[in-house]
């Protein structure tokens, strides 16, 4: 094996680290703490046009068809929180074939809602990717929480 070629890391790997690094830049992004929420942090990692489609703890539960829908309900939900953190577990899956990339890890976030409640809640996210012009964008967001189902009656 030539040592230069091993050296460099093949292009599957290569495309597996930018993938990480854009889900960290989402991560860090969302975690926006005690300043107001500035959608634009996080905007430019998605793909803003009227195929883009979200699914979000918030109704509507048919989701968000286009990024116009989605930017307007983001701004009126995150109006509700006086701060807002985002922790990633140890847990993200990355896969890509060609253009098409999806990631999914598991989550955490808490902070303070307007008027000083805390909150705090777990979660989990699915991002599908698109690369185009050399560039990987969010298509589909997918976020959810686990349920937990309630215990049999006792006997």
């Amino acid at each position: 094996m030539n040592d230069s070629m091993s050296a460099a890391p093949s292009s599957e790997h290569a495309t597996t680290l930018e993938l990480e690094h854009l889900v960290g830049e989402y991560n860090r992004a969302l975690s926006q703490g005690e300043a107001p929420f500035d959608i634009e942090r996080v905007a430019h990692l998605y793909k803003r046009d009227a195929d883009f489609m979200a699914y979000d703890l918030s109704p509507p539960n048919g989701g968000y068809a286009g990024w116009g829908s989605y930017e307007a309900a983001w701004h009126q939900i995150m109006a509700n929180y006086a701060s807002f953190h985002l922790e990633a577990n140890e847990d993200l899956r990355i896969k890509h074939v060609g253009d098409v990339a999806w990631a999914s890890f598991s989550f955490r976030v808490w902070g303070e809602r307007q008027g000083g409640l805390p909150y705090e809640a777990e979660g989990r996210v699915t991002l599908i990717w698109l690369r185009e012009n050399g560039k990987w964008l969010i298509t589909h967001e997918h976020v959810s929480t686990p349920r937990t189902p309630p215990a049999p009656p006792a006997l």
